[in-house]
């Protein structure tokens, strides 16, 4: 999936805005369960067809009663007695005013059967809502169980075949960081370049700022992938754009069809690999890109993804917090913490970032960037 819009100021959207408020509210704690609105809509169906068929005999009844009203006038235009005609025309006027009162009553249920017909609706919409969430709390669950699952086969696969040595982080150079950034035409528009920009500001800023080169490559198609491995040599590569549970979309590279490239998670991994200096840490700032991120390990010791939708805002907010970490010093466990801290504090979205580890890696003990020697 592409990483929809968000109501972000002046970001290009990923997802739909819940709004700037601070105070985030869990949407689906306060949401009525699906079990709860299927019996209120099933209570509301049979009071809609109660007042239906109350307002079908009131109907009834009114027509009726002026078939009555009808047929004592035609008796009185028959008839020569005098007192007759007064008798029949009094009877005829008692019908059509009993049938007027008839009608009111119609009338009346009718208005009520509309405004219960339109609560249907409204739990109709709320169930439609409640159904959808529950089923996306369902996915996260079996999410976080595969996660676990596979969190324990690394685990067990490490005592069973114990690596040698963990990678080193990278010796006291520059961090390389290869900043790889797409937005496809005919895609969702992506404020990526904002992102890039107001990265670079944040590491500027940061204590060891002259520590990181950050190269960014905009509108990256697959050949900068190569470019950015053969050309920099990055210790960290990052991909901020549009991302899925197989792979990342990358741009084309024909101006008159400007359309994007799938590039998959395989294929990555295999370009990954093709290097003899792999990137000590890989960071996927696209929707969705957790799951299938496990491929990558073979490659990469460390990659950070997104386990589920991230909106410009919450991307950029965690990029931010995230490098301005590392180049000052921070290890990668506690960047992780100050980027998914950032995006909660803002957008209330929580730790959509998770990290991927190789089994022998402890995160606390990897920094990326250290003083310069004196």
């Amino acid at each position: 999936m592409f990483r929809p819009g968000f109501d972000g100021a002046g970001d290009g959207d990923r997802r739909p805005a819940t709004g700037d408020r601070l105070d985030h509210v869990n949407l689906e704690d306060a949401l009525p369960t699906p079990d709860y609105l299927r019996d209120q809509l099933a209570r509301l169906k049979k009071e809609e067809a109660d007042l239906a068929d109350s307002q079908s005999k009131e109907r009834d009844t009114a027509a009726k009663l002026r078939e009555k009203a009808a047929a004592k006038a035609t008796q009185a235009g028959r008839t020569r007695s005098a007192s007759s005609v007064t008798r029949l025309i009094n009877e005829a006027n008692r019908a059509e005013r009993d049938a007027v009162k008839h009608d009111e009553k119609s009338a009346d249920l009718g208005k009520k059967v509309a405004a219960v017909t339109k609560k249907i609706a409204s739990v109709s919409r709320a169930l439609t809502q409640a159904e959808q969430t529950a089923a996306r709390s369902r996915d996260r669950g079996d999410q976080q169980r595969r996660r676990a699952e596979l969190q324990h086969a690394r685990q067990l696969a490490a005592l069973l075949n114990p690596s040698p040595q963990p990678p080193a982080s990278p010796k006291p150079e520059p961090l390389r960081v290869a900043y790889l950034t797409a937005s496809p035409e005919g895609e969702e528009l992506l404020r990526v370049d904002r992102e890039v920009r107001e990265v670079r500001e944040a590491v500027k800023r940061a204590l060891h700022r002259d520590q990181v080169v950050l190269e960014s490559w905009p509108a990256a198609t697959f050949d900068d992938l190569f470019n950015a491995l053969n050309d920099q040599r990055p210790h960290v590569m990052h991909f901020s754009g549009h991302g899925s549970p197989t792979g990342l979309f990358f741009d084309g590279t024909d101006t008159t069809d400007p359309d994007g490239v799938d590039v998959d998670f395989s294929i990555l991994a295999r370009l990954l690999k093709g290097t003899d200096r792999p990137p000590t840490l890989l960071v996927l700032n696209a929707c969705e890109s957790y799951e299938g991120a496990e491929a990558l390990l073979d490659a990469v010791p460390v990659v950070v993804a997104m386990v589920d939708e991230i909106s410009d805002i919450a991307a950029k907010a965690f990029a931010i917090k995230f490098y301005a970490a590392i180049a000052s010093g921070q290890s990668l466990a506690s960047a992780l913490v100050q980027g998914q801290t950032a995006i909660e504090f803002l957008t209330g979205e929580g730790s959509t970032p998770e990290v991927l580890t190789r089994p022998d890696i402890d995160l606390q003990n990897v920094v990326l960037v250290t003083p310069s020697p004196v």
